[in-house]
């Protein structure tokens, strides 16, 4: 117990950072399980920063937690409907054009004007290979950006394709050209130059470099994130005066620090199913001011196998991976059942889903038998201490995760468990993880297996996550997401037409194709679709769990008592 009295004596040092806070401000005081690596939005795929950024930043639209979109930096979001999309001749070619009114209101924290120069500068940088960028598609499928010096708030788009989703940029984030430009010039040529000097590294409580309804106060990366209200930001003034973010990375802390009061809530980057639920069952039983809120969303947990590892670029041993994981049993002894087994990346919640063909709806199924005989396939012979070996190599694999993480640790030691029993060795090596989503992810520095979780949009093209096009390398700046490496020209042929189609029936056929080639190549092994968790005071109103990557935080403005 000794080590959670000082974490908590340590929480409660930092529950009014800088100084005293005054008696009638109101301070929301949020628990977030994991630190972040950087508040730049271009370089960053660590979910607790969108979810800090998020809280001082917004973008063109956004989706909520009935997934609708919303415009938020601009007026409305441009349709053939409405006029403010078109398809043209320019050039000689069809080319989409799509008009983004800017909220004349809209500032930088600092008080300069958000404007279409913004945007422009912002699409520039994301077209280097030398700055780091997680999300380049979403500006690599932009041709141009016109600005009207006479009308500074327009944006005019000019796509390169003809796509069906052309006007969900939630991931074109932006940022202040009269900060970053200078950092651009100056560093922009070397590798990385610009990630390194950026103000959101150098100086992240500049107020400039945000547009939300709070700013940085207090930074201190690991520890902790203090945030005041923007008095420039363009929306609904927020409830509350201040917000602290709190980053304690030990779940059983996590769990300490609500019920010791340091904190007000827990994010649903936080507890893990297992605690939520005896988390609840004691909430009830004390009549605490809490609630443990559910939603079952677009968040899918699952290993990423480097294709390129020896062992794990043969298909029947992928397969066998799989087949040696009773993962239905895991889910039930795990998680009371509560969070269902995932048969790929599409969650249930998602249009394309209800309409698989139903083989693709389950699954692969639990088989020791078949896992062996694959492995036997593949010439892997069972020796006398238990593990197989071939050539006089042991069948071994590196199996990675984000340290301090209760369940994901749980989860590790049961798959461990279950593989040893079809003669394969695995070797533990995880890390914090700010660690782990920096360069040992982004970089593919993974040797074997790497565990987290991806969260989705629904009826979302999964371009950057499986097409060959998307393995993050130097060439590209570390652009894309397609961790193991899958290369299948059919794949990336679908994924194409799939952005282009306009006609959702044809759309459907496509992923149902998509989703075969998955679920039959196996760069991942889907484990489950997370139940996303959150613990707030029952008091608090206007919040609700977004269940997909628009995290809750893009609508803090609405949260009060």
């Amino acid at each position: 117990m000794s080590i959670y009295l000082v974490l908590l004596v340590f929480i409660g040092l930092l529950s009014c950072p800088s100084g005293n806070a005054q008696d009638n401000e109101k301070i929301l005081r949020i628990g977030i399980g994991q630190e972040f690596d950087s508040l730049n939005p271009l370089g960053t795929a660590m979910l607790s920063a969108m979810y800090t950024y998020n809280l001082v930043a917004r973008n063109f639209v956004s989706l909520d937690h009935d997934m609708k979109w919303h415009p938020q930096l601009v007026e409305k979001i441009p349709s053939f409907e409405n006029k403010l999309a078109e398809i043209k001749m320019v050039g000689g070619a069809k080319k989409l054009i799509s008009i983004w009114p800017i909220r004349k209101n809209a500032k930088w924290g600092d008080g300069q004007d958000l404007t279409c120069e913004d945007v422009k500068f912002t699409w520039i940088v994301a077209q280097s290979n030398f700055v780091t960028v997680v999300n380049r598609d979403s500006y690599w499928d932009i041709e141009a950006v016109s600005c009207d010096p006479q009308k500074p708030k327009r944006v005019e788009l000019v796509h390169k394709n003809i796509k069906w989703d052309f006007s969900r940029l939630y991931q074109f984030y932006i940022l202040p050209k009269h900060l970053e430009e200078p950092v651009f010039k100056k560093f922009g040529s070397k590798k990385e130059g610009m990630d390194r000097n950026s103000h959101y590294v150098k100086d992240p409580i500049n107020p400039g470099l945000y547009s939300g309804p709070y700013l940085m106060a207090e930074v201190k990366l690991g520890s902790h994130i203090l945030l005041k209200r923007n008095p420039f930001f363009f929306g609904k003034k927020p409830y509350f005066d201040k917000i602290l973010v709190q980053v304690i990375a030990d779940t059983a802390a996590l769990e300490a620090s609500i019920l010791s009061k340091q904190i007000d809530m827990i994010s649903t980057i936080g507890l893990n199913m297992d605690q939520a639920l005896a988390l609840e069952k004691r909430i009830v039983k004390e009549n605490l001011p809490f609630e443990v809120r559910y939603v079952s969303g677009f968040t899918y947990e699952h290993m990423e196998l480097k294709m390129e590892n020896p062992i794990l670029s043969s298909k029947k041993i992928r397969k066998a991976l799989v087949m040696a994981i009773d993962r239905k049993k895991m889910a039930e002894a795990l998680f009371e059942g509560k969070q269902m087994v995932a048969p790929h990346f599409l969650s249930p919640r998602d249009p394309w889903f209800a309409k698989l063909p139903s083989q693709l709806k389950q699954p692969l199924g639990y088989s020791k038998k078949g896992a062996e005989k694959l492995l036997e396939e593949e010439g892997w012979v069972l020796s006398e201490d238990g593990y197989r070996y071939k050539g006089g190599k042991k069948l071994s694999v590196v199996y990675s995760t984000t340290a301090a993480n209760r369940l994901r640790e749980n989860v590790q030691t049961y798959i461990a468990d279950q593989w040893k029993k079809v003669g394969i060795d695995t070797v533990v090596k995880n890390m914090p993880a700010r660690t782990f989503f920096s360069e040992f992810l982004t970089h593919r520095k993974y040797e074997g297996t790497a565990m987290f979780s991806w969260t989705f949009l629904p009826q979302w093209t999964p371009l950057k996550f499986y097409s060959s096009k998307s393995i993050p390398k130097e060439s590209n700046g570390w652009a894309g997401r397609n961790y193991p490496g899958l290369d299948n020209r059919r794949m990336d042929e679908l994924l194409e037409q799939l952005e282009l189609e306009m006609i959702e029936s044809k759309r459907q056929k496509i992923i149902n194709e998509v989703v075969e080639i998955y679920t039959s190549e196996h760069p991942t092994i889907p484990l489950y679709y997370r139940v996303d968790v959150s613990v707030v005071p029952k008091k608090l109103k206007g919040y609700y769990i977004s269940g997909n990557q628009q995290l809750e935080t893009l609508f803090v403005e609405n949260w009060h008592y």
